[in-house]
């Protein structure tokens, strides 16, 4: 994983602890998510799409929650 996408996934995650309750089920996505990129590289590097779609995916959710639980009070 890329130093860009730790720092996402890091604040993105501390965010989600201090103001959300599903904290594992984005642990378990984050693991489930790169173990098939991971899988999908060891196979062929364009097999890796899914799983980097699921991490992306998951963090902009965090991240869109986190603005709008901030924003919306």
């Amino acid at each position: 994983m890329k130093a860009e996408q730790k720092i996402v996934a890091v604040g993105a995650a501390s965010g989600v602890v201090a103001m959300a309750l599903g904290v594992w089920a984005c642990a378990i996505v984050f693991v489930v998510a790169r173990a098939v990129f991971w899988l999908g590289y060891r196979l062929n590097p364009l097999f890796r799409a899914p799983g980097m779609s699921a991490t992306a995916y998951m963090n902009l959710g965090m991240i869109l929650y986190l603005l709008f639980s901030t924003l919306a009070g």
